[in-house]
């Protein structure tokens, strides 16, 4: 009957019953944080390199390219896949400047999930002569 009336410890089997639900909560938000930063940086680089390809003049797709390798740095988390297209349309022609987000967290004892996007900005390519 002693046993039964004794509520030492009670403190510390409800935090160990807790604690690792409260850790996978806070990992999982660092890591979608981290998601998010890296594809806000992607979506900021597009529109920068859109609006230095604007003011070039008749620039490849490989220089901006370049342009996206020099201005994209590195990530907090991920990788990064630039591509450019040049495209013909409405009598002029077009670059889609697109970058691939890809991020895959690592969290202890939660299966693997990897976010994906795309951040993409399609510019028009002028020949300033």
């Amino acid at each position: 009957m002693r046993l039964m009336k004794d509520r030492s410890g009670v403190s510390a089997v409800g935090f160990a019953m807790i604690f690792p639900v409260l850790v996978a909560t806070v990992l999982g938000l660092f890591h979608i944080g981290v998601a998010f930063f890296g594809l806000q940086q992607a979506q900021a680089t597009t529109d920068l390199i859109a609006r230095t390809a604007f003011t070039m003049n008749d620039p490849s797709a490989e220089e901006i390219k370049a342009l996206i390798a020099e201005q994209l740095g590195t990530t907090v988390g991920g990788s990064f896949t630039p591509n450019v297209v040049l495209l013909e349309k409405y009598g002029a022609t077009y670059a889609d400047v697109q970058i691939q987000y890809s991020y895959t967290p690592v969290i202890p004892l939660v299966p693997e999930v990897t976010f994906q996007s795309t951040a993409s900005t399609e510019v028009l390519i002028r020949n300033l002569d």
